[in-house]
């Protein structure tokens, strides 16, 4: 009996079968690194048309609350959010490490826009509440760089997430809160 396929033949299959699938992973590849460029030059495209409507407009400020397409469905919504900010932003060391002011500052006027259209009625101290954190937001959207604002507006977020929403995930409670009191 003879041998079915050569040594020759052999490896030119073998070969043959390693060109494809590297050029299959390097199609592969390829499509990703463009697919993620796409992604990066869709996001950059979108922050400056938003930059842009600003500039044009001429009052930055009211321009990012309008053209913000962030809303918050109630008190317990914003109140989560905007704990999440401030603890991915601030929290755990990064109030030390350094402070984008200008995220900051952005940010505490979207929850300020939202805090000052609203009424807060249950439970009947959250107005209180909210009245006492917009002064410390008020401070960041107008440009202040004291860290003690945020700190403080952090913790009003963070003992109104345990009251409002049950938040679990917490070593403290910092007492400031006329909702939790002192936990």
């Amino acid at each position: 009996m003879g041998r079915l396929f050569s040594f020759k033949g052999l490896m030119t299959i073998l070969l043959i079968l390693m060109a494809g699938a590297l050029g299959f992973f390097g199609i592969m590849i390829f499509t990703d690194i463009n697919d993620n460029n796409k992604t990066e030059n869709t996001a950059t495209d979108t922050v400056e048309q938003e930059e842009d409507s600003q500039s044009e407009s001429g009052n930055n400020a009211e321009t990012s609350e309008t053209s913000s397409t962030t809303t918050f469905e109630d008190a317990g919504d914003l109140i989560s959010r905007a704990h999440s900010f401030y603890n991915d932003t601030t929290g755990y060391g990064e109030l030390d490490d350094g402070v984008d002011w200008k995220a900051q500052s952005e940010q505490a006027g979207r929850f300020l826009s939202y805090i000052k259209n609203q009424s807060f009625e249950d439970p009947p101290t959250l107005q209180a509440d909210m009245d006492a954190v917009s002064n410390y937001l008020e401070e960041i959207a107008n440009g202040s760089q004291d860290k003690s604002n945020v700190k403080n507006a952090h913790r009003y977020f963070h003992d109104l997430d345990i009251a409002i929403n049950d938040f679990t995930n917490y070593k403290e409670v910092w007492g400031v809160t006329e909702t939790l009191g002192n936990g």
